[in-house]
């Protein structure tokens, strides 16, 4: 027996997603993200972009969220005795190499 099938959606299929906002915009960079940047990467009017994220702050929001979302924070394992000090030396090496790859996430 088939399973019945959704109703298609009418008009122009979704371009605009938070997970393509967000991909434009870590693509672009914190520092020179603007909403004409993102739309023009999206192929869609900065007007269209608008009606996804009210403002300029909300949208480097919502690109600084998403990167910090991916980041791979390293393990803590609590092997040996330098194990503290081994992962203090993963973590901040992983900070600094995180910071450098997003410009725009610290003040400076």
């Amino acid at each position: 027996m088939k399973s019945p099938q959704q109703p298609s959606a009418r008009g122009r299929p979704r371009t605009i997603t938070r997970e393509r906002i967000a991909d434009a915009g870590i693509e672009i960079g914190l520092p020179n993200i603007t909403f004409v940047g993102v739309a023009a990467a999206l192929g869609v009017s900065h007007m269209a972009l608008y009606k996804h994220v009210p403002s300029l702050e909300e949208l480097k929001r919502l690109v600084a969220e998403e990167i910090f979302s991916r980041w791979q924070i390293p393990q803590a394992c609590g092997k040996g005795r330098g194990g503290l000090k081994d992962y203090l030396i993963a973590f901040t090496t992983s900070v600094r190499v995180f910071v450098k790859a997003h410009p725009g996430l610290t003040r400076t």
